[in-house]
């Protein structure tokens, strides 16, 4: 359970930190240095809290992630939730009239 809790918490922190304080330095590339970072910090609270090496960790980590889409796909199948598709009549398409005004004046 401590795996599951600590996980996201961690790679939240490890990637905002890292974003934050490596931005002035070196630009976009910080927010990838820190996803890498954010990434191998789970993995090693999964490898901390199953007593693994980094391998299982890996393998925790992948699982997990198999796992979460699958019980995803299920729950959606489950309540018929789906993705609005965008047409004409959505507002996230009539926005984009605003758009082309904003450019005209």
């Amino acid at each position: 359970m401590a795996a599951t809790v600590l996980g996201p918490i961690i790679y939240f922190i490890v990637s905002t930190g890292v974003s934050f304080f490596l931005k002035g330095i070196l630009g976009g590339a910080a927010n990838t240095l820190g996803y890498i970072l954010a990434f191998i910090a789970w993995i090693w609270v999964y490898k901390r809290t199953f007593r693994t090496g980094w391998l299982g960790g890996l393998a925790i980590a992948i699982l997990a992630v198999i796992v979460f889409v699958v019980i995803g796909l299920v729950v959606t199948a489950i309540l018929g939730i789906a993705l609005p598709s965008v047409s004409t009549g959505t507002p996230l398409w009539s926005l984009s009239r605003f758009e082309s005004l904003s450019l005209s004046i």
